[in-house]
């Protein structure tokens, strides 16, 4: 759960990426921004801003076969491939982590509580995550994209009340 709190808090710092504020938003002065932001302030930023327009307007999407090689050659989309390999690693340990700590919460629960309250009332918990992982990815298409961290704590919450439901209904 820390580590969750820790990665929302973390994340909610970052920028967006100047080629989706470009492309998708039609967002200049953003997209300069989160350049600066990212590679600080450089006379080259410019340059790639005109260079992101000119690959939006060329429409150029390699086939991913063809793509594998460009990744592995090319220094910067090779460390963000490697960026994104490791946090997919870590967001999936972390949430198998939350997940045990919380099943060995429901083993030692059940006593306490009996099986059956255990396991109706998580459940429900459970239930009611996945569907304010719903709400929270609708309101941040919709109205606010800060709300997309709301996703990722309910998924979280997901981890947490499955392990303790799970563990806890357990003979």
């Amino acid at each position: 759960l820390l580590a969750g709190i820790g990665a929302v808090t973390l994340v909610s710092f970052l920028k967006e990426t100047p080629k989706y504020l470009l492309i998708t938003r039609g967002n200049h002065q953003g997209a300069l921004a989160s350049l600066q932001f990212y590679r600080g302030k450089d006379e080259a930023n410019e340059a790639v801003i005109e260079n992101i327009q000119k690959e939006a307007q060329a429409g150029y999407e390699a086939p991913f076969l063809k793509s594998i090689p460009i990744v592995i050659r090319t220094p910067h989309l090779r460390q963000a491939y490697f960026v994104g390999f490791c946090a997919l690693q870590i967001g999936s340990f972390v949430f198998i982590a939350c997940n045990f700590i919380a099943s060995i919460f429901g083993a030692l629960a059940v006593d306490r509580f009996g099986r059956r309250p255990l396991l109706l009332s998580f459940a429900l918990c459970n239930t009611l995550s996945l569907c304010a992982y719903c709400v929270f990815d609708r309101i941040a298409f919709y109205v606010d994209e800060q709300f997309k961290y709301g996703c990722i704590a309910s998924l979280i919450a997901y981890g947490i009340t499955f392990g303790i439901s799970i563990m806890g209904s357990r003979d």
